[in-house]
């Protein structure tokens, strides 16, 4: 599967997702392994995405599926919490300070600080053995009036290897 076709499924599954938020209020969270047998589709309740324990478990699962199946590619939906920076000078000693301690912090953590704008968005990952593309799909609810406004759009390109989490399923898978 090419890197065109990856990204022409992601941006259907965030249409999808972002069709599915104005009609339930969130998108249904899932993953879509792609494999030489064909895509398995891992649908789950948006609501495990909330507990670290369960995400931590559910990872592992797609590790292991991605590592059964042999899988070239993994996309992975959900709605998140983001942060968008508004105080840059503050984001980068953060950030140094993940590097030297390894402590990260979370977004709600980010925010309380004002390092970030905390905000609602779909993200769309697209996982290779090579390749990680995040496309983050920011919005604003208003509840009153019953409608979402779609906002900016941010894609952020990166190697396996400088990218880390538990959100790893093939580094960790390859190497099991």
């Amino acid at each position: 599967m090419t890197n065109e076709e990856l990204d022409a499924l992601a941006e259907r599954e965030l249409r999808i997702a972002q069709e599915e938020t104005e009609r339930t209020g969130s998108p249904l969270a899932r993953f879509l392994v792609f494999s030489p047998e064909g895509t398995d589709i891992i649908a789950v309740d948006g609501r495990i995405m909330n507990s670290g324990q369960a995400k931590t478990e559910l990872f592992r699962s797609v590790r292991e599926a991605v590592k059964l199946k042999r899988a070239e590619a993994v996309i992975f939906v959900s709605d998140i919490w983001a942060g968008k920076s508004v105080d840059p000078e503050k984001y980068r000693l953060v950030q140094r300070f993940e590097e030297e301690f390894g402590i990260a912090l979370n977004v709600e953590q980010m925010h309380e600080l004002g390092i970030v704008e905390k905000r609602e968005a779909i993200m769309v990952a697209i996982h290779t053995p090579l390749k990680i593309t995040h496309i983050t799909q920011f919005y604003k609810r208003f509840p009153q009036e019953k409608r979402i406004e779609w906002q900016e759009q941010d894609r952020m390109d990166d190697t396996v290897g400088r990218f880390g989490g538990k959100a790893m399923f093939f580094e960790e898978a390859q190497k099991a």
